[in-house]
């Protein structure tokens, strides 16, 4: 009889997470595993792995607006979470590999609560810092330490996942501990060095801790010919959501800096982004398309990052496979990325060594470094090597 294994994330097939369990699933599908995907109802696409939606649209949205009003994410979606754990109970999988579990979907102390009951094995893999906090996804930007020993007066509850309110926090802090800390038998997948530094110093510590990095498909993103209809330096920028985070009023300013001999390209604006653009930015709104993302990749002559923080950054590892030098702040996940073959690094928020970065690099850099960039993906980040990494846990920790 085949294992089976089950997945639990917020998207299927879409986003950096979606694509990441497809890719997983197909591959351990391949080596012999039954696979099934549990999902969130907002973010679909098709699918080549089976897989089933056990919350829906309004349920989520009843979900946002609870955590919203109450700094309550992750604590509505009762009903739908019941629904998961009678289908787990149908499916009774050997392993259960969890990947974001936040995204106004699941309950996640019911889910815990059964998890520590059935003892079936788990696999988490972290895509950011939620999983350690008291409410936030990311806290370097503000500087906020307070998850290393309990969160209370929290700076960043204007951000995702927004609440109108700051209290909270203490108690979202407590039960994410009692919750998460109580499975003896969960290995935790940081996606970068940085983060497993994180996970080591948080209430999760004494888990068994293995870190793999994300890959990607060098055989999709590659470099294609493009041909250009001008001189100018064309710059790309690539986000799912343009937040202050990801660095869109550095954005702003860098577009006002440059001027008109730069073309730069926005990927993942909204409409009302789009008319705050300057006329040397062209705004694109979110694509899935992988192809038509390859061809902005290839076409720009340098790939800029200014996110203020990153848990891995994989659209940095896109833009390199398709032969495209980065240029990024030196925060967080990103010194483990980018090394001087393949692009350039400055401090954070320092928008004057960007642009100096950026005029010196002009139409030379990705000449210099093109070929480097392909190779250094191939070598470091093929995603082959981070399924074998994957394949090798599920052996080992599968019932």
């Amino acid at each position: 009889m085949r294992k089976r294994i089950l997945y639990i994330n917020e998207s299927l097939n879409t986003g950096s997470t979606g694509h990441i369990v497809e890719h997983l699933g197909l591959a351990a599908q391949q080596a012999g595993y039954e696979c099934l995907v549990a999902h969130g109802a907002r973010y679909v696409q098709e699918s080549q792995l089976p897989s089933f939606s056990f919350s829906t649209v309004c349920e989520e949205y009843m979900h946002g607006g609870w955590s919203m009003g109450f700094n309550a994410h992750g604590l509505g979606s009762v009903m739908a979470t019941k629904r998961l754990i009678a289908r787990i109970e149908q499916y009774r999988p050997h392993l259960i590999h969890l990947h974001n579990i936040h995204g106004y979907y699941l309950h996640y102390p019911s889910l815990f609560a059964y998890l520590k009951e059935c003892g079936i094995p788990v696999i988490w893999t972290f895509h950011d810092c939620w999983p350690v906090t008291g409410r936030c996804a990311h806290f370097i930007a503000q500087n906020c330490h307070q998850w290393k020993t309990g969160c209370s007066h929290c700076p960043s509850y204007r951000d995702y996942p927004r609440s109108l309110v700051s209290f909270g926090v203490e108690r979202n802090y407590r039960l994410k501990m009692n919750a998460f800390a109580s499975l003896t038998n969960m290995t935790i997948v940081p996606v970068s060095k940085w983060l497993e530094k994180i996970v080591r110093q948080s209430f999760l510590s004494n888990c068994q801790i293995q870190t793999i990095y994300n890959g990607i498909d060098t055989g999709v993103f590659h470099p294609v010919s493009i041909d250009k209809t001008d001189d100018k330096i064309h710059i790309l920028g690539v986000a799912s959501q343009w937040t202050e985070e990801k660095g869109w009023n550095d954005w702003l300013h860098l577009a006002q800096r440059l001027g008109d001999a730069y073309q730069i390209t926005l990927v993942g604006v909204t409409e009302a982004q789009k008319k705050m653009l300057p006329s040397n930015c062209i705004g694109i709104t979110r694509t899935d398309h992988t192809d038509q993302l390859v061809r902005y990749y290839s076409e720009a002559d340098m790939y800029v990052n200014l996110a203020h923080q990153e848990a891995f950054g994989l659209t940095l590892i896109e833009a390199m496979a398709c032969g495209t030098p980065c240029i990024s702040y030196n925060t967080t996940a990103i010194p483990e990325i980018i090394t001087p073959e393949v692009g350039i690094c400055v401090p954070d928020r320092n928008i004057d060594e960007v642009c100096a970065a950026i005029q010196r690099g002009g139409h030379q850099l990705k000449k210099e470094m093109s070929r480097s960039c392909c190779e250094y993906v191939k070598k470091r980040f093929d995603e082959q090597k981070s399924i074998d990494q994957y394949m090798a846990l599920y052996a080992k920790t599968a019932l």
